[in-house]
């Protein structure tokens, strides 16, 4: 397990958004598939209902799931994620410093599409942004 995927890049690859295409590469690596956090299922969930996609969840989700690892929170996570928040620059929304702590403590590279993953310490997270550079 070398990657793991934050809820934006579920997300982007589902609804086939900018970055999809490096997820698929990931995905295509059936030898060492990416992983996600269990709590990617909430907010996969919470995005079709606030589409009004509800129903979708229940066809799409087993199958989505069935193409990745799945891991667990447990309070060694917990634990680096509150490290990982004290160390931020800028806010951390608690969702995601659980979805951090888990590629950190599990030694995996983030993807993500969330700008505020950047304030991050590379000593506590490697991470790959799905995001166009912001220009300057």
């Amino acid at each position: 397990m070398t990657h793991l995927l934050d809820t934006s890049a579920v997300l982007a690859y589902y609804f086939e958004e900018d970055g999809a295409d490096q997820v698929q590469v990931l995905l295509a690596d059936t030898k060492n598939p990416p992983c996600i956090c269990c709590i990617t299922e909430l907010e996969f969930w919470a995005r079709l209902k606030s589409l009004g996609a509800e129903a979708q969840f229940q066809i799409d989700w087993p199958e989505l799931s069935n193409l990745l690892t799945i891991c667990p929170l447990d309070v060694q996570i917990v634990g680096r994620a509150v490290e990982i928040r004290r160390a931020c620059s800028d806010r951390l929304p608690t969702v995601d410093s659980l979805i951090a702590a888990t590629a950190s403590f599990h030694n995996m590279v983030l993807v993500h599409r969330d700008p505020h993953f950047e304030s991050i310490p590379r000593k506590l997270l490697r991470q790959v942004s799905l995001c166009p550079p912001t220009a300057s």
